[in-house]
C-alpha cells in the first residue's frame, strides 16, 4: 500500500509538472518576425530611390567595383553615398509593429505622400522593398508598399536615402596629390600666367610677376587637387551654352614623372537662386560641372592675386618658414613675424594671468 502511494503521488506530480509547463508555453510571447528579408550588400546590383517630390525615381547599377547612375541622367555616382545606403539595408532591425492600421499611415509618414520609396535588386529579382518614414522615439518607420501595417526599426536611416539625384552623383573633378604637380597654368581673360615647381617653391615661367609669392600658387594648386563640384549642369545645357567652347578660360595641369597633362576648362557664370555659380569642365569627360564663385575666381588668377601681403611699411614680407623646435614661425631674413599690437597685448595679459594662479597654487 505505501508503495502504491508513492507511486501514485509521482504520478500527480509529473502530471502537475506537465500542465504547468504546458501553460508556461501557452502563456509565453510569439516572438515577433521580421517581414523583412535580410540584404546581403554583395548581393545588391542596382538601388532605386524615389523621394515624395521627385517626379522620376533615381537608380544607380552597380558596374563592377563602381556605381554609375543611369536614370533619370547618365553618370558616375558617389560610391560612398550608395555604400552607405546598403548598408542601411544591410543593418536594418525591424523589431516590433507600430500599427496594423492604414490610417495611421499620414502620422507615421509611411505615405506616397511623404515616404522615401527604397528599391534594391539583384537583376530582375526585388531584395528589398520599402517606404521609409518618420523617425519617433528612436526608431524609424517603415512598411511594405501596398500593405498597411507599419513597423519600427531601429535607429534614423531616412536621412541616408533622402537626397536629390546632385546628392547621389558623383562631384569629384579632381582627386590628386598636389605634391605631383610639375607645372600649371592659367589662362583667362585676368592673363595668362605659368609656374613649375622644382625641387620646392613654384617659379614664374615668363614675364616677371612683381612681389610674386609662391605660397599663392601652392594655395591655389592645394584648390585643384581636390576641386569639388557643387553642383550639375541641367542635362539641356550644351558645351556651348556653358561657355566652354572656344574663349573658355582654361587651367593646365601637368604630373611629374610622366604622370600626363589635364586641362580644366571654366565657362560662364549660372545663378541658382542668389548664388553666383560657374560651369566648368574636364577634358575629356562629358559631365558639366558647376563650381563656386570663389573658386572660379581662384582659378582665373590675376598678377595681384599672386603677390604677397604688403607691409605696413610699403615692402612685402619675406615668406614664412616651417616652424622649428615647436618655436614660432621664422621669416627667411631670420627674423618673426610681426605681432598686431591689439594681439600681444591680449597675449602678455594672458601670460600675466597664468603666472598670477600659478602663483596662488604653489602657495
Amino acid at each position: 500500500m505505501k508503495k502504491n502511494r508513492i507511486f501514485i503521488g509521482l504520478g500527480v506530480l509529473a502530471a502537475l509538472l506537465v500542465a504547468l509547463y504546458a501553460s508556461s508555453r501557452e502563456k509565453a510571447p510569439e516572438r515577433f518576425r521580421s517581414p523583412f528579408d535580410k540584404v546581403k550588400l554583395e548581393d545588391v546590383d542596382s538601388l532605386q530611390i524615389q523621394r515624395a517630390d521627385d517626379d522620376q525615381p533615381t537608380v544607380m547599377k552597380r558596374e563592377g567595383e563602381s556605381w554609375r547612375v543611369v536614370a533619370p541622367i547618365e553618370g558616375p555616382a558617389d560610391g560612398r553615398a550608395v555604400k552607405t545606403a546598403l548598408e542601411k539595408l544591410r543593418d536594418l532591425e525591424v523589431v516590433d509593429l507600430a500599427s496594423e492600421s492604414g490610417e495611421a499611415h499620414v502620422s507615421l509618414e509611411v505615405d506616397e505622400e511623404h515616404a522615401v520609396h527604397v528599391i534594391a535588386k539583384k537583376g530582375e529579382r526585388v531584395l528589398a522593398d520599402l517606404l521609409v518614414g518618420a523617425f519617433k522615439s528612436s526608431f524609424t518607420m517603415i512598411r511594405r508598399p501596398g500593405r498597411d501595417p507599419t513597423y519600427r526599426a531601429t535607429g534614423s536611416i531616412k536621412y541616408v536615402f533622402n537626397k536629390a539625384l546632385k546628392d547621389w552623383r558623383d562631384r569629384v573633378i579632381f582627386d590628386l596629390e598636389a605634391e605631383k604637380f610639375a607645372r600649371v597654368e592659367f589662362h583667362s581673360s585676368n592673363g595668362d600666367f605659368a609656374f613649375n615647381r622644382g625641387d620646392g617653391d613654384w617659379a614664374v615661367d615668363g614675364p616677371t610677376i612683381p612681389e610674386f609669392d609662391f605660397h599663392k600658387v601652392s594655395s591655389i594648386v592645394t584648390s585643384l587637387a581636390k576641386l569639388r563640384a557643387t553642383d550639375f549642369a541641367e542635362p539641356t545645357v550644351t558645351r556651348e551654352q556653358a561657355g566652354l567652347g572656344d574663349g573658355a578660360s582654361t587651367v593646365r595641369i601637368r604630373l611629374k614623372e610622366n604622370g600626363g597633362e589635364l586641362t580644366l576648362r571654366i565657362g560662364a557664370s549660372h545663378m541658382s537662386g542668389t548664388q553666383e555659380q560657374f560651369y566648368c569642365q574636364r577634358e575629356g569627360v562629358d559631365t558639366i560641372f558647376l563650381i563656386s564663385k570663389y573658386l572660379a575666381n581662384r582659378l582665373r588668377p590675376d598678377a595681384t592675386k599672386l603677390k604677397g601681403t604688403p607691409r605696413r611699411d610699403g615692402g612685402t614680407p619675406p615668406p614664412l618658414a616651417a616652424a622649428r623646435d615647436g618655436g614660432p614661425p621664422t621669416r627667411s631674413d631670420g627674423g618673426t613675424p610681426q605681432i598686431p599690437p591689439d594681439v600681444l597685448k591680449q597675449l602678455q595679459r594672458q601670460m600675466r594671468e597664468q603666472q598670477r594662479m600659478s602663483g596662488q597654487m604653489g602657495n
